[in-house]
Parts: structure tokens; sequence; C-alpha cells
């Protein structure tokens, strides 16, 4: 038991520095938006952006409602194949789908985020792309992977997946 119990730690410990640098990029499109449209334009929030800017914009929300049903998902199709096989997952095993869950959903926040500088930079106006950065690091935030949200999932609470 104490294997398992090192080998969460270690998956969970794993899963927080990846988190951390994708957290980082999306800080860090946001400080390109900001040294890209505001220093190069110079009209930061006057302007709205072109059609296709807009949709960038969108497809970028588009993703940010997807990593919470995509990191779902992956968490259920983990639970319900361990239940028809018959078997009771093991800590290290729940970590792991917990991992790749949550590192899935950064990756989708993270896709948003890009999609929000390139919104930003052709459109030349920060607006949407400041308002997508700032909600694909709120999602991040909500999603952060922590022990508590582990063991609610691991104890069977299925709202953690949600």
């Amino acid at each position: 038991m104490k294997a398992d119990e090192t080998a969460v730690e270690e998956i969970l410990r794993r899963a927080a520095l990846i988190c951390m640098s994708l957290a980082g990029s999306v800080l860090l499109c946001a400080l390109l938006i900001y040294l890209l449209v505001e220093q190069q334009a110079g009209k930061p929030w006057t302007e709205a952006p072109a059609t296709g800017p807009f949709f960038l914009a969108l497809a970028a929300l588009l993703l940010l409602f997807i990593s919470g049903a995509a990191r779902s998902r992956v968490l259920r199709s983990f639970v319900e194949a361990k239940e028809d096989a018959g078997e009771a997952p093991r800590p290290a095993e729940l970590a792991q789908a917990f991992f790749r869950a949550t590192i899935l959903c950064f990756g989708f926040a993270d896709g948003a985020a890009v999609l929000g500088l390139a919104s930003a930079w052709l459109g030349k106006s920060s607006f949407y792309g400041f308002v997508i950065c700032a909600a694909s690091f709120y999602v991040m935030l909500a999603r952060w992977p922590r022990r508590t949200a582990f063991e609610a999932f691991a104890d069977g609470d299925r709202r953690a997946d949600s």
C-alpha cells in the first residue's frame, strides 16, 4: 500500500509540474498579446475584430467548453472499463487516469489561449485575446491537480470528474 501511495504522490507531482508549465504558457500568450497588439497597434479596446479573428475567438471558447467534457469522458471511461472488468482500480491506476484527464484538459485550455493570441494578432484588437487567456487560466485553476480532487475521485465522488 505504501508503494501505491508513493506512486500517487509522484504522479500528482508530475501533473502539477506539467500543469504549471501549461499555465505559464497561457500567461506568456497574454504577454505576447500585450506586446504584439497593444504596442504595435495602439488601439487596444476600440476596434472590433473582423469576422475571421472573431471566429478564431469563438473556436477558442468552444475548446474551453470541450476541455471539461473531455476530462470527464476520460475519467468516466476509465471507471467504466474497470467496473466492466470486475476489478477494483488501484490508487496508482486512478492517479494515472486523473493525470491523463487533467493534462488533456490543460492542453485544450492552452490551445484556446493560442487561438486567443491568433485572434488578437489578426484582428489588431487585444480584447478577445485577453478574455480568452483569462478564461483559459480560470479553467486551469479550476481543474488544478489537487490532492483533494484526486481523493474525491478515488472515493467514488463522480462530481469530481465533471
